[in-house]
């Protein structure tokens, strides 16, 4: 596989042989290492070896070239295993971030440092050109631990396929939706490729990281046939460049799509065990009522407790004599319907009669269906009690038949699950907002990452681009730092939600010094939006926690007065101490806080609709403050008046106070 994807990649270096944009051997040797172990290196090896050996490259240069190769493939594994701790199903986050990092941007380092030198050694790359040919190499090899990798990964580990029609459907549509608009936007000169973005999400939403995966390589498979044949958006100068570009665009979409697909993963695996707790105890609610009968002795104490269970968990039991037409409820369940007993028919026709008139029909063939093939059952369904309100609830139950097979009983469990549907459905509307949020968020730095490379490559640009290469480089890495720092926001709410983070308060932090320079960083930004930015500090203060995320707390509450006061407005930044606690205080000029969000500034993603739309962010930074606070036995609080600023206090203990951490108690309950 190494051997012929490489033979295909050499035919599209146009400006050198032995180096090419478009190289797939890559994610090839990597997820041979992960999935078969080191032992596969000497495939690696020998398969770059014979490849290159076809160049017309000198010996000991072939030689270089393999050992970089296969240097690549090892490191890239070694640190995705040992550093990482790698899983390659790619349903985490962190496990993308590490496959684009590590091996896509790391690992290739050494191949293409090696590589190139071998070829200037041997004469085949001039001295003026080893950086654009070191820049070719490289990011030809992470297109291909970002592309190509990820799918052999994939598709290598066991999986079961749907072949329910619908979802066949579902895929052939949506594949082919995807060719065709692929052939459409990527064979003309037209900037229209972003338009492939809602289908390569939808791959990744609907069907995970396999469906991200595959859909990427299948446009990225689109755009190298057009472009090395001088056709696309992405034509521009050489055609070296021109690949370039397209597996630039192609490597950052992939990143996105896996992204997205991690993040449904982790969410979908949620949701399953809060389902299967669910699930185990209606079970034990349901074996708890069936036993009753027989637990004469233990009688009153097991009415009392099933009762109290019942009610904390929202579920009522009944049983259904099928040949006396008598059906008898728990307590909870009168609660749950809104009735008394003597309101209630206690029968079968009685209970339909308050099903809500939608679901009756439903309802009533559920419970007949069950009836002609007796067993296990269950159906949601909504009913209306006398005051109006309509509750949903969840039914559970079984059919209990005599010697001869005939149904002579029927009992269960009502469940109201009101709340739940409600709180799913918040939860689709939030993730809904949310992608749409992260989609917006990643695309805005990479378009301006993107447009300013087209512009380093254009060829047209000449002695401009010289001029003015240093300013786009520069605005490049701002908006790699912000991609960058999008992750880790990203990363660190994962943490936060798993339980990973936690304190590490083996460094004493001098927090007027810390304050001094983070106030200096913020300076420059402070003066271009014309904003006074001042710091009253005290001398010394020290406390005891980790420097870097205190930076990151300060950081990001500066960070947020100076966005939320307009021009000529002010950020006071102040240190005092009081008795055994430090306060950092972060005074602005801004447009508050609205009363009814003060509450919710805290809240992971939350962000105020009156600023949704003007001003970007993912609504991270206060929570992630909020949990670094407290880690160390600190607390932040916010005061605000709306169109008068706010004032925003993070407090900690100072260095060897008594009780500085925080604490807490509470109990644990098996479900």
């Amino acid at each position: 596989m190494y051997f012929g994807a490489a033979k295909f990649g050499l035919t599209l270096g146009y400006e050198n042989s032995s180096i090419t944009a478009v190289w797939p051997p890559t994610g090839i040797a990597l997820a041979a290492l992960l999935l078969g172990g080191y032992r596969m290196w000497p495939a690696v090896a020998l398969g770059a070896f014979l490849a290159n050996s076809w160049t017309g490259v000198p010996l000991p240069a072939v030689l270089g070239i393999a050992a970089g190769n296969t240097l690549e493939a090892v490191a890239g594994a070694f640190l995705l295993r040992r550093v990482a701790k790698f899983q390659s199903a790619l349903e985490r986050v962190r496990d993308v971030a590490a496959l684009a990092v590590l091996a896509g941007a790391l690992s290739t380092i050494a191949s293409a440092t090696i590589g190139v030198a071998s070829l200037w050694l041997a004469g085949r790359v001039p001295g003026g050109e080893l950086a654009s040919a070191w820049r070719v190499w490289w990011l030809g090899d992470m297109g291909g631990d970002l592309l190509v990798a990820p799918a052999l990964l994939l598709f290598a580990r066991p999986f079961r396929l749907d072949l329910r029609p619908a979802r066949i459907a579902e895929v052939a549509a949506s594949g082919s939706a995807l060719i065709v608009i692929g052939l459409l936007v990527l064979s003309r000169p037209t900037p229209f490729a972003f338009t492939l973005f809602p289908l390569l999400m939808w791959a990744a939403l609907r069907f995970g990281p396999r469906g991200a995966a595959l859909a990427t390589v299948m446009v990225a498979g689109i755009a190298v046939y057009f472009t090395s044949r001088g056709l696309g958006p992405f034509v521009r100068g050489s055609p070296d460049d021109s690949l370039l570009g397209s597996q630039m665009f192609m490597g950052f979409t992939a990143t996105t799509a896996l992204l997205l697909a991690a993040i449904t993963a982790e969410r979908e695996r949620a949701r399953r065990a809060l389902r299967s707790a669910h699930d185990a105890l209606e079970l034990k609610v349901r074996e708890r009522t069936a036993d009753l009968a027989n637990a004469n002795e233990a009688l009153t104490k097991s009415e009392l407790q099933l009762a109290e269970a019942q009610g904390v968990a929202r579920i009522g039991s009944w049983e259904w004599d099928i040949v006396a037409d008598e059906v008898h409820w728990s307590d909870e369940l009168y609660r749950i319907y809104g009735l008394d007993p003597e309101q209630f028919g206690a029968s079968y026709e009685a209970f339909l009669a308050r099903v809500h008139p939608d679901d009756r029909q439903a309802a009533d063939e559920a419970v007949r269906t069950a009836l002609a093939d007796p067993g296990h059952f269950d159906f949601d369904h909504r009913v209306i009690r006398p005051d109006g309100q309509v509750r949903i609830l969840h039914a559970r139950g079984r059919v209990v038949v005599d010697e001869g097979g005939t149904p002579v009983r029927m009992f269960g469990t009502g469940h109201d699950v009101t709340e739940r549907e409600l709180e799913e459905r918040e939860a689709d509307r939030l993730k809904d907002e949310f992608f749409a949020l992260v989609s917006h968020e990643l695309r805005t730095p990479l378009s301006s990452v993107k447009g300013y490379v087209e512009l380093l490559l254009d060829g047209r640009a000449g002695a401009e681009t010289n001029a003015r290469g240093r300013e786009f480089a520069l605005t490049i890495a701002r908006n790699a730092s912000r991609l960058e720092s999008l992750v880790d926001d990203l990363l660190f709410a994962a943490q936060l939600q798993s339980g990973e983070f936690g304190p590490h308060p083996e460094d004493t932090v001098d927090l007027s010094e810390l304050l001094t320079g983070r106030v200096e960083a913020a300076a420059r930004d402070a003066a271009e939006r014309t904003i006074e930015l001042a710091l009253t500090s005290e001398s010394s203060c020290t406390c005891t926690g980790d420097r870097d995320r205190f930076s990151e707390v300060f950081d990001n509450l500066i960070s947020n007065a100076l966005t939320y006061t307009p021009k000529g407005g002010r950020v006071d930044v102040t240190l005092e101490t009081s008795d055994d606690t430090a306060v950092v205080s972060i005074r602005d000029t801004g447009i508050g806080i609205a009363q009814a969000d003060r509450k919710r500034v805290f809240g992971r993603f939350f962000r105020a609709p009156a600023v949704r739309e003007r001003i970007p962010g993912l609504g991270l930074g206060l929570p992630i403050a909020k949990a670094i606070a407290e880690a160390y036995g600190g607390r932040i609080e916010i005061e605000s008046e709306e169109g008068a600023g706010s004032t925003v206090r993070f407090e900690i203990p100072l260095a060897g106070a008594v009780g500085g951490r925080a604490t807490a108690t509470g109990t644990a309950v098996d479900l």
